[in-house]
């Protein structure tokens, strides 16, 4: 699978984050947004934008809860593509829209597209 367009640089990312009324981005470190969190960090650590990692994506949801109900301001989850599986009982069985509906927007980077990419775990998600 071969991208359409030209992936967006850090700073547009950020730019959008911070344009919208977004209140946090939780994310599982990953070396492919590597550049955002340490954009992130340095820009928006401390002010209008949280910056939250943790090290499972089952937390994501929680986490964006608490956002959520503690500001009324939505979050924006990042995980990696071989997360996926741990993330949607949590998101399924507590913020889709027909649980609680907690808003939320998710980036999700794409690993074991390539070779170079040697991680078992994303091979075989990226594989499928």
């Amino acid at each position: 699978m071969e991208p359409t367009s030209a992936p967006a640089t850090a700073d547009e990312l950020l730019a959008i984050l911070l344009s919208s009324d977004v209140g946090a981005y939780i994310t599982v470190p990953c070396t492919i947004t590597s550049d955002l969190h340490a954009l992130v960090h340095r820009k928006a650590g401390g002010g209008d934008l949280q910056m939250l990692t943790t090290i499972h994506e089952a937390n994501l949801i929680g986490m964006a809860a608490g956002i959520w109900f503690a500001s009324g301001r939505p979050a924006v989850i990042h995980l990696q593509n071989s997360g996926l599986g741990h993330l949607a009982d949590s998101y399924i069985s507590f913020a889709s829209p027909e649980m609680f509906a907690i808003p939320m927007a998710a980036i999700i980077t794409f690993r074991g597209a390539t070779s170079e990419d040697a991680s078992e775990p994303h091979q075989a998600i990226g594989n499928r």
